[in-house]
């Protein structure tokens, strides 16, 4: 049976300060790589909304500018795709709660426009996001200055993270999982936190349909129908 590769966590240079990938060159990597799909997931920080760019150049002024900055990034990818690879919409937001980051998906446009994601609680944004049909995975929990989220308070974890920063390979990860019995409860999954060209891409899900579209995408994450994979497969489903 052939198995279908997703990266859930991917940056490029138009979206995100701290890549320095296009995404043009970051797609061709992808296809080469025989990833089926990719969520393009660029940063959105509570800092830098409602910040005038003469105060810094990162800010965006309303919250709906930076929005558009992170859509119009997905719908550049698209296009540089072509039909060749299928781009999911997500972003990676640090929450004004704290200094963890959170991977939304299944937020269209219009949806992220509708409620300011940024502020307000953590619990009322992740109330939103399902009330959407998204899910909020929290990113590299176990990273140096994350702090982890309680169970009840998000729909999964990012177990493996592939950034050269922190790369989950200690087996103190499958440990915390296991005792907590996270597997059993939650989503669990792995990405690449691609940024730069020189950044392995070799961590995803396998799944044994390929994730055409957003909904495919919640639908697998959702019934976790998939399989995660870091060096190693492991089994998650």
């Amino acid at each position: 049976m052939p198995f279908y590769k997703t990266d859930l966590h991917c940056h490029t240079s138009e979206g995100s300060y701290c890549a320095h990938e296009s995404t043009r060159d970051t797609i061709e990597r992808y296809i080469a790589e025989d990833f089926t799909s990719v969520a393009v997931t660029n940063h959105m920080v509570s800092y830098w909304c409602e910040v005038s760019k003469e105060v810094d150049p990162k800010g965006f002024e309303t919250y709906e500018e930076y929005v558009d900055h992170i859509y119009d990034v997905i719908d550049l990818a698209r296009e540089c795709a072509a039909g060749r690879i299928n781009v999911l919409c997500g972003i990676e937001l640090c929450h004004c709660s704290s200094d963890n980051d959170y991977l939304i998906y299944g937020l269209t446009r219009e949806m992220a426009k509708a409620y300011k994601l940024t502020h307000g609680s953590l619990r009322d944004m992740v109330k939103y996001v399902r009330s959407c049909g998204g899910v909020v995975i929290q990113a590299h929990p176990m990273r140096f200055e994350m702090t982890l989220t309680p169970p009840h308070e998000v729909d999964g974890y990012e177990l493996y993270n592939n950034t050269k920063e922190w790369i989950y390979t200690n087996p103190i990860v499958d440990v915390w999982a296991a005792v907590n019995c996270l597997d059993k409860f939650k989503i669990l999954t792995a990405g690449n936190d691609h940024h730069d060209s020189d950044d392995k891409i070799t961590a995803g899900i396998l799944t044994t349909r390929p994730i055409v579209s957003d909904e495919d995408l919640i639908g697998v994450l959702k019934s976790k129908d998939f399989t995660i994979f870091h060096e190693t497969v492991l089994n998650c489903g």
